[in-house]
Parts: structure tokens; sequence; C-alpha cells
């Protein structure tokens, strides 16, 4: 059998060529296909291909393009190599395609046709697409990251608390200028990554600092503490706040610190804790606070040895209040509070329960002998005469004492007690 080899070798390698190959003659049409570029036409067999153009199986569109294309090679123009078209298949497959056309020369170099092949580069120009986006996205985060941060940095500096970072090793890497007025400084030069004994911050203030700065690396949490600084011009509470700062894997990479003068609303909540828990006009405590240090006299960890309660009730001030009127009988109050001050011991509790009733705590008296002994001198340090508008008053005390083991009673049971007795010596010493 006479076979041409050259035509059968070409033949097969053309079928089984992985690249869409095709030949077109003057008309366009196609004269041989791969078999991948008759798939990629939506045939089955290449032969089906033969006498079609590029108009039968994509958009006329493209079809036209292609054939432009075709044309200016058969005019004598140059081939096409690497041209990227975008094409949509018989199957609605959308592809990117890598296109190589040439002229089909006939022996005597005439021009016959066209040949080519399109290579598909779909996931090439996707993944250039995508990096593009991601590209464009990463600018426009990078320029939102820049304005946000010359926000922070505009509000930080304007801020009117000391606002201050402080890294993982308690070194100080940013101060804003109310952060530098604070500590008495003019500039960040050199000290930007010093600690905070070089700001000039005294170490119990550092302290402080320190161990809230800490906390918040350790647990990611925002915390919040107080710290008194002695300075030249008076003592200052500051109120200090730390909020961990994070890298973006949520890494935490320090603190930022904002820091308040907070010596009046300090100033304010002492006063308002001293109101809730004294009586206003002598100073002493009020029912309340003394119940909760008998309470804890009686079963607070501290408790150990006898506890001794002294009920104070003056006598015959009501006389004073009705002779001399209210504002007499104030002052009388006060000075009783100043002697039952003076008769008490270190760790004793005076209190006012109200009008002329007051009463002393004295946890630690081993003996119902020395808390007696203790009550007749506060009797009589009571019973000393009071100046009143220029004369002396006679006022007196009466004193119940009680004494009970820690555990043994409650606060009312025990103030009970004490009661009865101070009325018991109120009733003795009128016979």
């Amino acid at each position: 059998m006479d076979v041409d080899l050259d035509q059968v070798c070409f033949s097969n390698l053309l079928l089984s060529s992985p690249e869409a190959v095709f030949f077109k003659d003057l008309e366009n049409r196609f004269l041989l296909v791969s078999r991948a570029q008759a798939a990629r036409l939506g045939l089955d067999d290449p032969r089906d291909a033969v006498g079609r153009t590029d108009a039968d199986f994509f958009s006329s569109e493209h079809a036209e393009l292609a054939a432009a294309d075709e044309r200016a090679i058969l005019a004598g123009g140059p081939p096409i190599a690497g041209k990227e078209e975008h094409v949509v298949t018989a199957t609605g497959e959308h592809l990117w395609l890598s296109v190589w056309k040439y002229p089909l020369l006939a022996d005597d170099g005439t021009r016959i046709g066209t040949y080519g092949m399109a290579h598909d580069i779909t996931r090439r120009v996707e993944a250039e697409r995508q990096l593009a986006d991601r590209a464009g996205e990463l600018a426009v985060a990078n320029a939102e990251l820049a304005r946000v941060q010359e926000e922070m940095r505009t509000l930080l500096d304007g801020s009117p608390d000391a606002m201050c970072r402080l890294d993982t090793s308690m070194r100080w890497t940013y101060l804003n200028p109310t952060a530098l007025a604070m500590l008495g400084l003019v500039d960040t030069r050199g000290l930007l990554g010093s600690d905070g004994r070089a700001l000039g911050l005294p170490d119990d203030a550092l302290a402080a600092i320190e161990q809230g700065a800490s906390r918040s690396i350790e647990t990611g949490l925002t915390q919040e503490t107080e710290f008194l600084w002695a300075r030249s011009s008076g003592e200052r509470w500051y109120h200090g706040r730390f909020v961990p700062e994070r890298a973006v894997d949520g890494t935490v990479t320090g603190v930022i610190l904002a820091i308040r003068d907070d010596t009046d609303r300090h100033a304010v909540s002492v006063s308002l804790t001293h109101r809730a828990t004294h009586d206003a006009l002598t100073g002493l405590m009020n029912r309340t606070t003394l119940t909760d240090d008998i309470d804890l006299a009686l079963h607070g960890p501290t408790a150990g040895s006898s506890v001794a309660l002294l009920f104070v009730d003056l006598d015959r001030f009501k006389d004073v209040n009705d002779t001399y009127g209210h504002a007499y009988g104030d002052e009388i109050l006060r000075e009783a509070a100043r002697r039952l001050r003076a008769c008490s011991r270190e760790g004793d509790s005076v209190a006012r329960l109200g009008g002329d009733e007051f009463v002393m705590l004295c946890p630690g008296l081993r003996t119902a002998e020395a808390a007696q002994e203790l009550a007749s001198r506060v009797q009589a340090t009571l019973s000393q005469p009071y100046w009143c508008d220029g004369e002396l008053l006679h006022i007196g005390a009466s004193v119940g004492c009680a004494v009970t083991e820690p555990g043994a009673s409650t606060p009312a049971q025990l103030l009970a007690y004490a009661d009865q007795q101070m009325y018991a010596a109120k009733r003795r010493a009128r016979r």
C-alpha cells in the first residue's frame, strides 16, 4: 500500500495535539482542525468543522474580528503572535485565548489561506485580574490605613487626656502634648523607647502604671487604675485606662494608656463616701458604718478576744435645746464627740446613732471589769461641765456596757443589750 508517511504523521500529530490548531482557506473556512479545536467548537468529530467559519460557532463580533485579522495576513500583513482574545464558546464557556496566526503558503510562496493556534490562557488572565484587584484593594486599604492613622494621631495629639503608648517591654513609644505637659517635658527627643523612670515618673506611680499595662497585655482586656502623685504643686490623683493594641493576627503588641487628672472627682468621691458613712454634725461614724464594724469585730477574720460596746446617752440634753436653742445643742454634741474620741483607744470605733445617743465599740477588752472601767472613765469625761453662751452647763451622761465573745451575738443583739444597760445606769443615777 502506498502511504504518504508525511501526511499520516501530520494528521496524527494534529489530531492528538492538546492545542487548538486550525487551518483556513481564503474565505476563512476551516480546512482542518485539531481535536482540541473541534472540542472548543463543540464538535465531536474534527471533520465536521470543514467548510464552516467562525460565524458558525462564535458571536458575529468575534467572527468578524477573526476574519479581519486573517484578511490582513492574506493581503501580505505580518503574522499575529500572542494576541489575547476573549471568546464565548459554543457551550457558553468564557475563555481567554492567546492567538497565533500565520499565512498558509503554496510551494511557490502564494498565500492560499491561514493557519494558527489558540492557546487557552483563561487561568492566567483570571489570576492576573485577581492579583490586580487585590493590588488595587491593597492600595485602597493602605490609603485608608494611612488616613485612619493620621486621623488617630490628630485625635491623640489633640486629646485633653495624656495619651501614651507602652510596648510589651514597658518602653514608652508615644506621648501626646498633654502627656508631655503632665510630665513637665518640652518634647520627646531621646525619650521614646525608654522606661518610665527616664520620664521622671515617681516609683509608686510608675509601679501602678506598669502593673495595669502588664495586666492588659496578659489578659488582652481593658484595665483601669488609680495612682497618687505627690507633686511640687501638691498631691494629685490620676486615673489610668489601658487598652490593648493588637497586630493583624490578634497578638497584643502593647497598650494605649489614657491618663486623666482625677483629683477633683476623687475629692468629691471621698466627700460623698464620708457623708454616707459618717454623721454630718459630729464627724463620727453613723449607725450603718458602726453596724459593719461590730459585725467585723464579732465575725470577721480578725475576731479574737472579747468585744465591748458602750452605749452613751447625754442627760438633760433636751433642757439645753429648749433653753438655749439647737445651735448651742449642736455645739454640745460636737464637744461630746471630741471627748469620746479622746477616751477611745487605737482600733476603737466611735459613732453617733442620732439625737444625743453615742456608741463606742471596743474590740480586744479582755474582761468585763476593763470594759466597766472604760465606761466609768467615759461617763466621768462626758459629765464635766460644758461652756454654753458664757456659762458652764452640767449635763452628765449615762453609759451602758455590754461585753460578748466573738460569734456569740449579732450587732443588733449587742446594741440592744448595751442600750438596756444604759437605761439601767440612768435609773440607778436617779435614785
